[in-house]
């Protein structure tokens, strides 16, 4: 028998920087949520041309889930892509972390299960490009796996391979 679809037992995601500003938009009565521990500060391009920077304010460490407990998956399914922010111009890398949880809708990835992370490095080329960095799901049996595409310095495409396996129902 051939298995075509499952339910997702936990809450699958990864740690992000969310702009504060945003978050706050989301989230009216956000400054009781959000722990002082959690903001920080991230350069970006502010211009097309890469000369002027901006300084943001973010917070640390939210969940980003791209498939939620109780879902079925399906083999069939697409991959889910997120474009997520640029990194900081100062980083020269950036980490890719996979979390679980019980919860249905997590905020931050405080006492979740890290099932595992990469680090990616950021090339020059790149970050002049300032352009969001793709992370491309892909679901398969009782595997999830995730590609993360930057450039290299010749402007050829780089992907690395994040694989886990997921606990279903």
């Amino acid at each position: 028998d051939f298995i075509s679809a499952r339910t997702i037992a936990r809450t699958y995601g990864i740690a992000i920087q969310k702009d504060l500003e945003e978050f706050k938009r989301i989230y009216p009565n956000a400054g009781t949520l959000i722990p002082k521990n959690k903001i920080g500060r991230r350069n970006i391009y502010a211009d097309n041309d890469n000369k002027q920077m901006l300084s943001k304010q973010v917070i640390n460490d939210v969940f980003l889930p791209f498939v939620r407990k109780n879902n079925l998956i399906k083999n069939s399914d697409k991959p889910v892509i997120y474009w997520i922010e640029p990194a900081d111009v100062k980083s020269d890398t950036i980490k890719i972390r996979l979390y679980d949880s019980l919860e249905i809708d997590p905020m931050f990835v405080d006492n979740r299960r890290k099932n595992t992370e990469i680090e990616v490095t950021l090339t020059t080329k790149f970050k002049e490009k300032n352009q969001p960095i793709p992370l491309i799901f892909i679901f398969n049996d009782t595997t999830i796996r995730c590609f993360i595409e930057t450039i290299d310095d010749d402007g050829e495409t780089q992907t690395e391979e994040l694989t886990i396996n997921f606990d279903a129902k």
